[in-house]
């Protein structure tokens, strides 16, 4: 991950919009174990699962399968389609 859990919360605090560009959301394998770390409780995977949902959907509330780069990892698609019907 180029951005430890604490950081990418940090850059969200801040509103900086380079935790779009990291890879850090789209390598967060939801295990949960940053939350049983987090001394506030926070569930970074949920937050990682935002971060994913939105730069899917930052064109458009739709996904289009056929306009995705083949290299999305597979978690993001999957993550962003099952809350595809959440709107």
């Amino acid at each position: 991950m180029d951005l430890l859990p604490h950081q990418v919360l940090r850059y969200l605090q801040l509103g900086l919009e380079e935790v779009f560009d990291s890879k850090s959301p789209w390598l967060c394998a939801t295990c949960f174990s940053c939350e049983t770390e987090c001394p506030r409780g926070i569930d970074v995977s949920k937050v990682c699962e935002a971060l994913r949902n939105i730069e899917l959907r930052k064109d458009s509330r739709e996904l289009k399968i056929d306009e995705f780069s083949p290299q999305i990892p597979q978690q993001g698609l999957v993550s962003a389609f099952r809350k595809l019907t959440s709107y």
